[in-house]
């Protein structure tokens, strides 16, 4: 039985027990007793409905269904009810711009309307983004968030960028002796992180040997030309490199070329490459709602428009590190760890 009912069950109890009490006082004391009885559960009424939280409302966009989105909107879903905020709908853009302009419609359309909007994905966050200004929203699982432009002052985010000495901590664990790594990119999309990685893994001792792309079909002529001269083929977060084409060009590098994969993908590592880190993306769910919880409660004067990721995954696939003959025991020991076999 849930708080209202149980209220409401108060209310429904009071007459019975005011009744049998005032057949025992006098008829003078009677209306004042029942006056406070039904003061008192009013005040039930309103306050245990009330008692978890402050009733503001939030709906999820998600540009369509995959399982770092799923996971990021069950994560909020769940943390939500603990701050007292209430869900009130998930809408899935199933990935086609037609289908979320509709959407989009439909929640400015709400009344009352949402008090906050999670956006997940690039798709739900751009189209919310140019259509609504007057509800805050805050995005999370956008890739290079820094390319779009996602300023404004409802805007928020949670960043799904892995901080650099992440990565090269999970490097240097995984390749100690492996020095030469390749890297291949869209200078378009990418071009400021491949310069601060190299930069940064000039200090680790390593070489990176990178070719720029223009175009997907341009991955697997760049790919050929430089496997035989890396270590390791560093995949970064870039559109134009990581699509369902070069999925297996990528499975191609590990098993026919026994090239070792390091991303910040966990999906790359489900279809074969051999480590990642990436977000957490349930508890990115749960930062989620946090974050709009001290945002809709009094927030700071200069709150940030875009926050870290709170905690980070090692993902490992056994059998790419059996195949590369790759030792991977002393990840095992580690927190946040998946190993997909």
């Amino acid at each position: 039985m849930d708080k209202h009912t149980q209220a409401q069950e108060l209310v429904r109890a009071t007459p019975c027990f005011s009744i049998a009490f005032i057949g025992n006082i006098s008829k003078q004391i009677a209306p004042v007793f029942v006056f406070l009885l039904a003061l008192f559960a009013a005040v039930m009424l309103w306050a245990i409905p009330n008692a978890t939280g402050s009733g503001y409302s939030a709906v999820i966009v998600k540009s369509l269904d995959i399982t770092a989105y799923n996971d990021v909107a069950e994560g909020f879903k769940k943390q939500c009810r603990h701050y007292g905020i209430s869900l009130r709908a998930t809408y899935d853009l199933k990935g086609d711009i037609e289908e979320g302009k509709r959407d989009i419609q439909i929640i400015q359309e709400l009344k009352p309307e949402p008090d906050i909007i999670i956006t997940i994905g690039v798709l739900a966050t751009t189209l919310a983004r140019k259509h609504i200004s007057n509800i805050p929203l805050l995005f999370c699982a956008v890739i290079n968030h820094e390319l779009l432009d996602l300023r404004g002052e409802n805007i928020y985010g949670i960043s799904s960028n892995v901080p650099f000495d992440e990565q090269f901590a999970v490097v240097n664990k995984m390749f100690q002796a492996q020095k030469k790594i390749g890297i291949i990119y869209d200078p378009a999309k990418t071009e400021r992180i491949v310069s601060e990685l190299t930069s940064l893994g000039s200090r680790h001792g390593y070489k990176f040997i990178t070719r720029k792309v223009t175009a997907r079909n341009a991955i697997k002529p760049a790919l050929d030309d430089i496997s035989k001269k890396i270590d390791v083929l560093w995949v970064v977060p870039d559109d134009t490199v990581i699509s369902k084409e070069s999925i297996g060009i990528f499975q191609d590098a590990v098993t026919k070329k026994s090239l070792p994969i390091f991303c910040t993908s966990s999906a790359l590592v489900r279809t074969g490459a051999l480590v990642s880190i990436s977000p957490d993306y349930y508890s990115m769910g749960e930062q989620a709602a946090k974050m709009a919880q001290e945002l809709l409660n009094g927030p700071l004067q200069n709150p940030p428009r875009c926050v870290k990721p709170e905690k980070l995954t090692i993902t490992l696939n056994a059998r790419t590190a059996e195949m590369l003959k790759v030792d991977i025991s002393q990840f095992l020991s580690l927190p946040d760890v998946v190993i997909y076999k």
